[in-house]
């Protein structure tokens, strides 16, 4: 998968173990493949030997504990990746297109999830449990891929998260500053102008979660109320968010860093624990990693240009820009929709000031 460019990468999802959660399920362009003692805290890497399955979409190419080889056929079926792939599109010929069109939701509707594969946005980097799963095909002897092409589509739906905290960016000079890169990078490549995140909806995520009934979301409003003397109490307003520095995903989004102080991530921690327990669900991804989407590249746009990278050279120079600071004095819980505020910023059930 990493060294075949006819395999798309972003098509593959990689299901391996947590030591905490069980088995999990993530895209391969989640994680990084370089050699895990080089990686950095931030970076999401699996051992090799953590990993039980690969699948293409939907199906299944490879599966260690059940000795299936799906993609050189080593194990006695034949079939190779190759074979898959081409069955899968003859017998799925709307898919790419379905596909490009949740992507483009999600992408446009925030940069959570984004999961370093930016595919469904924030989100499409689904995790489950399958420990269920695996227990029904053992008893039954087939995939529930094989089943119903709704059941798969349903829990990915479910998993999904729809809304987001976050702490609005409103910082003149950080917005200055943002703006000066996106000029930069479009003066280059103009057809990136509709992948730059709009200055008024810049901010950074705190957690993604899901509230699929008015009722939850009703219901994490009055939670958040409830908590904001708390959280005001809590909140590192002494501590500016100092954004230094540029970074990447894979070049497929570029992001502003964020020096995360301890007292931010306890912060974070704190939120999500009452959130937890209050029975509103945490639908994240992937680690916290602080940082302010600059740019990235949705896959309607790749897939139209052709151009799915953003080119190093467009930034490198600007690697160690100072953006400025901003303080945490602000808690949104936004939803992920096409639909914006009067001020151009996310639909917003709550909004807490400190």
């Amino acid at each position: 998968i990493q060294w075949d460019a006819e395999l798309p990468q972003d098509e593959f999802l990689v299901g391996y173990i947590d030591r905490f959660l069980g088995i999990q399920e993530k895209y391969f362009t989640s994680f990084s493949w370089e050699d895990i003692a080089s990686v950095d805290y931030s970076v999401l890497a699996v051992p090799k030997h953590r990993i039980e399955y690969f699948k293409y979409k939907d199906i299944k190419v490879w599966d260690k504990p059940r000795r299936i080889d799906n993609v050189f056929g080593s194990t006695g079926s034949k079939t190779t990746i190759y074979d898959v792939i081409a069955n899968y599109e003859k017998n799925n010929p709307g898919s790419t297109k379905q596909d490009n069109g949740n992507y483009e939701d999600s992408d446009d509707d925030s940069d959570d999830g984004i999961s370093v594969t930016i595919d469904g946005g924030a989100s499409n980097s689904h995790m489950y449990n399958n420990d269920d799963d695996d227990d029904d095909d053992q008893a039954t002897g087939f995939d529930k891929e094989l089943c119903d092409d709704g059941y798969d589509k349903y829990w990915r739906n479910k998993e999904r998260p729809n809304y987001f905290l976050a702490v609005r960016i409103t910082d003149p000079d950080v917005a200055q500053t943002t703006e000066g890169i996106q000029d930069t990078i479009l003066e280059h490549e103009p057809r990136f102008e509709s992948c730059c995140m709009p200055l008024h909806c810049l901010h950074m995520t705190l957690c993604t979660i899901g509230l699929d009934t008015p009722e939850q979301v009703e219901h994490c409003v009055s939670v958040l109320n409830r908590l904001k003397p708390e959280l005001a109490s809590m909140a590192p307003k002494n501590i500016p968010i100092i954004l230094k520095g540029i970074g990447h995903f894979f070049n497929r989004a570029l992001y502003a860093k964020i020096e995360g102080a301890k007292e931010l991530y306890e912060f974070v921690d704190h939120i999500k624990l009452c959130f937890k327990n209050e029975g509103i669900e945490i639908r994240d991804n992937h680690e916290f990693v602080p940082h302010m989407t600059i740019i990235k590249v949705t896959r309607p746009v790749g897939n139209s240009t052709g151009q799915k990278y953003i080119p190093p050279w467009l930034y490198s120079h600007k690697t160690d820009v100072d953006f400025g600071q901003q303080v945490l004095d602000n808690i949104y819980l936004c939803k992920m929709t096409h639909e914006r505020r009067e001020d151009g910023f996310y639909v917003t059930p709550a909004c807490l000031t400190f």
